[in-house]
């Protein structure tokens, strides 16, 4: 089984009885580290590990924190002043974090659908969830035909723009991470998912670490077509979230996201567009997609990466395997508004 593969595969693990003591792997069989940080599985030859190594072993005597001086507290976020020491002399940074965090103890980590290797209490806290819903069609080829993402327009007022993001949302107490994704995409886009597709990825990743330390996870979903639930789309949205939702092609993703930016003077949420950015790299260099390949058995389906300066064709619809809905933020009398189209360029429905 390659890294990745272990990294998102969903089968229930065996209990850890069955994996004996002195084994090197385990129970998804990733080699095993220390307590709570087990190895990341790496070829024993590769140079970048020892680099990698001396950074890591130096960072450790360069930078030291020291505390945290909170200075104002609101609904959602905090700012204050974090004091720490560079090679031994103070100094303080600006930050702000959220109000909502949910301590490592109180999230539950499922084992139905878990990263690998799963992880411990020592865990970063985790405040959100980014979604990768992939709308198919349960009985359309996907390995002939790309499925299509779920993405969001939404209103930011910090920026007073309008930009294309994937789904996300902060996570409930009591809530598990794949919990927390479904009920999110549900919410927002009307979108129902496969609770048995949900795949939570290992890395806890950072939103903006320059100001904030709010954190994240990301799932991975299938959210079907054909599903009766997803035949209407009905998002439940506060009176003050303003999102539009609306099936993309992955496809020519990439020239899609920055045309419209272009155009409507949208921005663009950096995991969108660094998804985009990905699936463009693949079909430039396909030698290395078989990296991504289940248990490096097989090659992941490759979007072909159309002209940067092509409009959408009708080629580029035709390789999704759903088709196109959306949705609509509630106008002022009325809370759901939703439409069905057959491309991504869809004209607005009457609301």
């Amino acid at each position: 089984m390659s890294a990745l593969a272990c990294q998102i595969d969903s089968r229930p693990r065996p209990s850890s009885s069955a994996t004996p003591s002195n084994s090197s792997e385990d129970d998804c069989g990733c080699p095993r580290g220390e307590p709570g940080r087990p190895a990341v599985p790496r070829p024993e030859t590769d140079p970048l590990d020892v680099i990698m190594e001396s950074m890591a072993s130096s960072c450790k005597d360069i930078a030291e924190h020291v505390s945290i001086e909170w200075l104002h507290t609101g609904t959602w976020l905090k700012s204050g002043l974090v004091h720490w020491r560079v090679h031994g002399e103070p100094n303080t940074w600006e930050m702000i974090a959220r109000t909502t965090r949910i301590r490592p103890d109180d999230v539950g980590f499922d084992n139905d659908a878990p990263a690998c290797p799963a992880p411990s209490a020592a865990s970063p806290s985790v405040d959100a969830v980014d979604i990768l819903a992939l709308v198919k069609d349960s009985t359309a080829d996907t390995t002939a035909k790309c499925p299509g993402i779920v993405v969001e327009l939404i209103y930011r007022p910090p920026t007073a723009r309008w930009c294309l993001e994937l789904p996300s949302g902060l996570v409930d107490p009591g809530e598990t991470l794949q919990t927390t994704a479904l009920r999110e995409l549900a919410e927002e886009t009307g979108w129902h998912g496969d609770p048995t597709s949900a795949r939570l990825l290992p890395a806890t990743f950072q939103y903006s670490s320059g100001v904030a330390d709010e954190t994240g996870r990301m799932v991975i979903l299938d959210a079907y077509s054909d599903d009766p639930r997803n035949q209407v789309l009905r998002p439940n949205l506060e009176p003050n979230e303003l999102i539009f939702s609306i099936t993309f092609p992955l496809h020519g993703l990439q020239s899609r996201l920055e045309r419209y930016a272009r155009m409507y003077d949208f921005h663009l949420d950096p995991r969108l567009y660094s998804l985009s950015v990905g699936l463009s790299l693949a079909a430039m260099y396909p030698h290395c997609t078989g990296l991504l390949g289940a248990g490096g058995s097989s090659p992941a389906v490759v979007c072909p990466l159309d002209a940067s300066t092509a409009a959408a064709s009708s080629e580029e619809d035709d390789s999704m395997a759903a088709p196109c809905r959306v949705s609509w933020p509630p106008a002022p009398t009325s809370r759901q508004s939703s439409s069905r189209c057959a491309t991504a360029e869809c004209s607005s429905p009457s609301r």
